[in-house]
């Protein structure tokens, strides 16, 4: 829990497994993970989903705003499937103290990459 490099020690602890101690690891350390390690977040995060889903959609939202904040237009169709993913997730993380409601984030994003139309309309098209 203490290791370093978040990154390594989030992708020892789903490997291990301890997704209690992996769940953790992402609430405390969430700014410390590499959002472009997406080989070990997005792995990370599908593997939470069931045991924390707030962890799994702290780490899909640690994917969508490392792209984002990027630019990195690329990426994008990579970004709205994650966004889809924390969607799905929304419902199962209310009441859930150490993440921000769903809607808030999403008014938070808007007002941060609302500009970033190739996204939005990747996002549009997930859920059209």
């Amino acid at each position: 829990m203490t290791y370093d490099r978040a990154t390594s020690a989030l992708e020892f602890l789903i490997a291990w497994p301890d997704l209690k101690r992996a769940g953790r690891l992402a609430r405390e350390r969430l700014e410390e993970l590499e959002a472009r390690t997406y080989d070990v977040l997005r792995p990370a995060a599908e593997a939470l989903a069931q045991a924390d889903p707030g962890g799994a959609t702290l780490l899909y939202r640690r994917l969508v705003t490392g792209v984002l904040d990027r630019a990195s237009s690329k990426y994008y169709p990579y970004a709205a499937r994650d966004f889809a993913a924390a969607t799905d997730l929304a419902d199962r993380i209310a009441g859930d103290v150490d993440v921000v409601p769903h809607d808030d984030w999403l008014a938070d994003l808007r007002k941060v990459h609302g500009r970033k139309i190739g996204f939005w309309n990747q996002v549009a098209g997930k859920f059209a």
